[in-house]
């Protein structure tokens, strides 16, 4: 009797396993089949210099070709000049906080490089300014979420 419970108890944890195996399969390419319905650009960029600033113009799109919503946890970015830091871009806050299905989320930035920075922009004489940043999104996986980032770098030249 004892080696019929214990060939009973292995069957079962075999067979569960395998329910749980399968399960994690199914949730991963899920999660791969949405990850890749979603795209980050950059567009509209525009670098425009006077003695006193340079402002840096862009919008970062994030166009969803999936059926499900993509929440939006945040946005961030960098300013460069060759390896010159240039200071954090200023991101509006009144972003929306969801991507909707087969749509786009935009997001306008528009941001001055002044002061020391500015100093440092000149003194490096770089070709344009290189834009770094960072999507934060909430990737539904199963009954939860996974929070995923996506990147993006863009070269802005100079007229």
């Amino acid at each position: 009797m004892p080696r019929k419970v214990f060939w009973g108890l292995l069957a079962g944890a075999v067979v569960l396993t395998s329910i749980w195996h399968l399960q994690t399969q199914l949730n991963y390419r899920a999660f791969v089949h949405l990850a890749q319905g979603l795209r980050l650009s950059v567009a509209d960029a525009a670098l425009e210099e006077t003695p006193e600033r340079v402002r840096v113009r862009f919008t970062v799109v994030l166009t969803n070709s999936t059926e499900r919503a993509i929440p939006v946890e945040g946005t961030s970015c960098l300013l460069y000049a060759g390896q010159e830091f240039l200071g954090p871009c200023v991101i509006s806050s009144d972003a929306p906080a969801v991507v909707p299905p087969q749509g786009e989320w935009r997001i306008d930035v528009i941001t001055e490089i002044t002061g020391h920075y500015l100093e440092n922009y000149r003194k490096v004489e770089a070709d344009g300014v290189r834009v770094q940043g960072s999507v934060q999104i909430a990737l539904p996986l199963g009954s939860d979420s996974i929070k995923a980032m996506r990147r993006f770098s863009e070269l802005i030249p100079k007229r």
